[in-house]
Formats: structure tokens, C-alpha cells, sequence
């Protein structure tokens, strides 16, 4: 097991912890993670991290799904992992359901939408960060030609944020790392004990999807987000 550090996102006011990240990085922490809704993003953070920091990965716990197209996110992903010497890790998630699925003005996608168009994300992405050119057409989500410049000198990682069994079929096919934050609708809510079920009870379900996709389940890393509350 090794330790990552999450950050979260600013409120009203811009604020990124960097001694304690730089603190982190000193102490062998393995990652460290930002978040978003909409306000301030994840990834602007972590280019301003990479320069800090030496070692510590640093990765986005979650990008929004309804935030960028896949070549913006692609495009945003090389540059970070560039800058920081390969250190990126490119977190994403499905999003969830309420204001931050109408921001930005559209109605809010139905879920069979919402996971339809995931899938389509996320399969269009890591081809974008595996590929110098790519061209594809899809029903959300497209991309002509898209040029990946620098190209990665490895492919960026992929961590998916999934509980279900599709969002598991995901991080089969195109995830080196699943993301979960364990029973996300009842966070502060569980006790320690129904948290750990609730993680191991997903994991069974990412291990029936890795042998499905006759992917090893023990080259993709599990991430768990742990700490949230419904506190103020």
C-alpha cells in the first residue's frame, strides 16, 4: 500500500497547499490528487505543482466529464505530463447528477447518456494520448487529425473513477489505475467496517471485468479517495 495526499479544489478563494505538498513529496508520498466541480479546475494546479516537486506523482481526482472535450483533456494531460518529467496521471469520472450536470446550460443527460458518452470519452482519450495523430467520428465525441504534441514518451495513465459494471469494463480495457471513493452517495455516513465492503464488494466487480477483458486485475492500481464527509 502507499499513501497519496488530496488537496480538494479552492472555494471562493485560490488556494493550493504547496508546503505541504513539497512536504509530502520529501516524505516518499506517492501521488497527490486535485479536484474539481466548477470553479477552480484540476489540472492548472498540478503545472504549477510540477515545477515544486520532485518526485510525487500528480494526478486529477476527477476531471469532469461535462468540462472538456477528450482533445482538450488530451491536449491538457501531454502538457502537465511533459512539464513534470512523466509524472502525470489523468483522473477521470462520469460526473454526477445536479448543478454541476447543468452549468453550463444544457439539461442535465440522462444516465444511460451520461454513461454512454463516459465510454466514449474515455475510449477517444486514451487513444488521443496514445497516438501522434488521431481521427475519429463518434456520436458525442470527435476528433480530425488531432496532433498530440509533444507526444507522451509513455502513454499518460488512465485512472477511471467507476463502481458499476460498466464503469468497471472501462478501467478493464483503458484504465492502469480505478479510482473510488467507496459508497460516494452515503460518504460520512458508513462506518469503517461498511466502507471496507463497499470497496471490496467493487473490487470483485473490477476483478470479473479484468477477466473478462483477459486483463491481469494486478497491473492496474486501485486508488482509494478516502476522508470525504458530508460536513460543511
Amino acid at each position: 500500500m502507499k499513501l497519496g495526499l488530496g488537496i480538494g479544489y479552492s472555494g471562493a478563494y485560490m488556494a493550493l497547499p504547496v508546503e505541504l505538498v513539497q512536504q509530502a513529496d520529501r516524505l516518499g508520498y506517492d501521488s497527490v490528487w486535485t479536484a474539481e466541480a466548477y470553479g477552480s479546475d484540476a489540472m492548472t494546479p498540478l503545472a504549477y505543482l510540477a515545477a515544486v516537486t520532485k518526485n510525487i506523482r500528480l494526478g486529477t481526482g476527477i476531471i469532469q466529464l461535462a468540462g472538456r472535450t477528450p482533445a482538450n483533456a488530451a491536449m491538457q494531460a501531454a502538457t502537465i505530463d511533459a512539464m513534470s518529467g512523466g509524472r502525470f496521471v489523468c483522473g477521470i469520472g462520469a460526473g454526477g447528477l445536479g448543478w454541476d450536470a447543468t452549468v453550463l446550460g444544457t439539461p442535465a443527460w440522462p444516465r444511460a447518456e451520461r454513461t454512454a458518452r463516459f465510454e466514449e470519452f474515455t475510449s477517444l482519450l486514451h487513444s488521443l494520448l496514445g497516438s501522434s495523430s488521431t481521427t475519429r467520428m463518434g456520436t458525442y465525441y470527435s476528433a480530425n487529425e488531432a496532433m498530440m504534441h509533444p507526444v507522451p514518451s509513455s502513454p499518460v495513465p488512465l485512472a477511471i473513477a467507476a463502481t458499476g459494471p460498466r464503469g468497471m469494463d472501462l478501467v478493464a480495457r483503458f484504465g492502469d489505475w480505478w479510482i473510488t471513493f467507496g459508497d460516494g452517495l452515503r460518504a460520512g455516513e458508513l462506518s469503517d467496517e461498511e466502507c471496507l465492503a463497499a470497496v471490496v464488494s467493487q473490487g470483485a466487480l473490477l476483478d470479473a471485468a479484468c477477466t473478462a477483458a483477459g486483463r491481469d486485475r494486478f497491473s492496474i492500481r486501485r486508488l482509494l479517495l478516502a476522508g470525504s464527509t458530508n460536513e460543511p
